[in-house]
């Protein structure tokens, strides 16, 4: 008899308040697998299932899935079978991804998924299970930032002024001003980058800062990132 590791990958990633992150059912060392199905429970004040895409390493085999709402309705979780055609099976075996799981982050806070009802099953429907590992999912708050009156203002140029006030949890990749003469700013003359930024404070850097080329006598509107 066969065994095979059940896993979702990645184990452990960070995301923020309102994104959409996956997360990947997946099986190694299968031998002869034609059936895999387990509940994946998870904290659904902080996250929404949202939907589920099979993988190409089985919808190359002819294989189908099946999601359903777990049976214990005081759990937020989901049920996740795939499985070959039973009259006409096509067997797995190896590393495989199964399946990938989109869900919607809403509350800031730790997710952890675990796991119940988990088979893994040969061409006998023997359980052949030899481990299963979970993951987690950190969900960080929105970063915030605000600005302050432009400084230094000529007829063609101002020095704008920023200010991270929250990371929401992590360092941000990349700061500046998206600025332009729409009040919106739906569309914008252009944006200002001025790199990483580690933790809060005031913008320093000038390529984020400082902008050129402005009419004079014209409002400009700007916006803080």
């Amino acid at each position: 008899v066969g065994q095979a590791v059940v896993s979702l990958n990645p184990a452990s990633q960070s995301v923020n308040v309102g994104d959409t992150f996956t997360i990947t059912l997946r099986v190694d060392t299968a031998v002869d697998m034609d059936n895999i199905g387990t509940d994946v429970l998870f904290d659904g004040s902080k996250i929404t299932y949202d939907h589920a895409v099979i993988s190409s390493d089985i919808s190359i085999l002819d294989w189908t899935a099946d999601v359903i709402d777990c049976l214990e309705p005081s759990l937020s979780c989901k049920n996740f079978y795939v499985a070959s055609d039973f009259l006409n099976p096509s067997p797995l075996t190896g590393d495989a991804n199964i399946i990938t799981i989109y869900f919607i982050a809403n509350v800031a806070g730790t997710n952890n998924f675990t796991y119940a009802n988990n088979s893994a099953n040969n061409t006998l429907f023997e359980d052949i299970t030899s481990g299963w590992t979970p993951a987690a999912a950190t969900i960080n708050s929105a970063p915030t930032v605000t600005s302050s009156d432009a400084t230094s203002i000529t007829t063609t140029a101002a020095t704008l002024n920023g200010i991270i006030t929250s990371t929401g949890g992590a360092n941000a990749t990349q700061h500046g001003f998206a600025y332009g003469t729409d009040s919106n700013l739906s569309t914008v003359i252009a944006t200002t980058t001025g790199g990483a930024f580690t933790g809060t404070g005031a913008y320093t850097s000038a390529s984020a800062r400082n902008i050129s080329g402005l009419t004079c006598s014209t409002t400009y509107y700007l916006r803080p990132y």
